[in-house]
């Protein structure tokens, strides 16, 4: 046995009051937890024995016995604990994880603000913190199934009254998979809709729901559908309704506001095959588009970069071209020290310009010609792209592979180009 160990002992004998801590633990996926509680000490004892086992510390209180272990170098064996247990006795284990750098000082400090880490074997309070929290279970449902009764009682007297089911809409969710791409849609196999009734009746009520029989009569044939309206959240025997559907009004997640949904409704067959069937056709046509979308991107990308590679030919086929565009437009004048206009700085700053590839001529006529398409707008006045690229083509004509490929994104063949 340890100084720590003994220090501990000793230190429970000096107290005249204890807080004895509380415990807390899940029941039915609910964290509950015991309050806790400060009592007068009466006595207590070290080493006291208790059937054939002995406790580190016995203290009795004014709400009842407690004992206590103290693990310092070795937890409280199994069986003592199965013992505690079994025999329902308060005990609790405080571990103190000894360490040269914590003398008992500190180790004294840190029990009397309750850092110690702990655990209990058996605490009686549990029992009645689970009781209360039965109780109150109890209450709550009891005030739920009333405020659900009442509800039900109102939406019963209108049915009755006015012979009008609603009927919820019916949903269903498609899978598709191909080429590693992946859909999923859910779609309504029935829209909701208020439905008539011919006949309609109160067949059963109880405290888990009231059960309505309606039937909706064309010539010979009678179609039945039970209505039911659930009080709780207990799950119906189908087996009870043989014939017909049924439809139920409950409160799914203990929710507050009831839901119409079907637990059984006539066939469907014919209409989910006709959506799945466009369902089927939409995801192949997406994977279609997003195949023919990368072969675009692709040809795209091949074609900017032969344009720029290009660049240098369409330099020596449009520069003059350029030069006459510029003197008719009064903006170079040939000298005797300038026979050659230069390149202006404000089209030096993009070097390439890939993305005028359809026009297949040198970028800095091209650009010359938007700037000159631009300054005849008004000020002030908008200017569309569609309206730009309009008029480019008038001087330009685009490459035919640009109107091809236009043609593939629109799933048709096109003459008039970008539209």
């Amino acid at each position: 046995m340890t100084q720590l160990h003994l220090a501990m002992q000793h230190y429970f004998l000096s107290l005249a009051e204890i807080v004895i801590p509380p415990e807390e633990f899940e029941y039915h996926g609910v964290v509950l937890k015991t309050p806790p509680v400060k009592v007068s000490v009466l006595s207590s004892r070290l080493e006291q024995r208790i059937g054939k086992f002995i406790s580190d510390v016995y203290i009795n209180t004014n709400i009842g016995d407690f004992y206590i272990e103290i693990c310092v170098t070795h937890k409280c064996e199994q069986e003592k604990i199965d013992f505690y247990k079994n025999s329902k006795i308060n005990s609790i284990e405080l571990t103190f994880e000894y360490s040269d750098d914590i003398d008992i000082i500190e180790w004294l400090e840190r029990i009397k603000e309750n850092k110690i880490p702990y655990e209990w074997f058996y605490y009686n309070e549990k029992e009645k913190v689970i009781s209360h929290y039965e109780q109150e279970l109890i209450k709550e449902n009891n005030e739920r199934r009333t405020k659900r009764t009442k509800s039900a009682e109102v939406a019963i007297r209108k049915l009755l009254k006015e012979k009008t089911i609603f009927l919820p809409s019916i949903k269903h969710e498609f899978t598709y998979t191909e080429s590693n791409e992946h859909f999923s849609e859910i779609v309504s196999l029935y829209n909701k809709k208020n439905r008539p009734l011919d006949k309609i009746e109160l067949i059963q009520q109880n405290l888990e729901s009231f059960v309505l029989k309606g039937e909706i009569i064309r010539n010979d044939d009678k179609y039945v559908i039970w209505i039911i309206y659930s009080l709780s959240d207990n799950k119906l025997n189908l087996s009870d309704y043989p014939q017909g559907s049924i439809i139920i009004r409950s409160y799914p997640n203990h929710q507050n506001k009831p839901e119409w949904q079907w637990l059984r409704h006539p066939s469907l067959e014919k209409e989910k095959s006709r959506l799945y069937s466009i369902f089927i056709n939409s995801c192949k046509e997406k994977i279609h588009t997003k195949s023919q979308t990368i072969f675009i991107s692709n040809q795209l990308k091949h074609l900017s970069y032969n344009y720029l590679d290009a660049n240098k030919e369409f330099y020596n086929q449009d520069y003059r071209k350029w030069c006459q565009w510029l003197i008719k437009n009064n903006i170079f004048r040939p000298t005797d020290t300038q026979k050659w206009p230069k390149i202006p700085a404000i089209l030096k700053e993009r070097i390439e310009y890939p993305f005028l590839w359809m026009f297949q001529r040198w970028s800095i006529l091209v650009m010359s010609t938007i700037i000159e398409i631009v300054d005849q707008v008004s000020t002030g006045k908008g200017i569309s792209m569609y309206y730009l690229f309009d008029r480019l083509l008038k001087t330009f004509p685009p490459h035919e592979r640009f109107i091809e490929l236009e043609g593939i994104a629109e799933y048709k063949t096109v003459q008039a180009p970008h539209r």
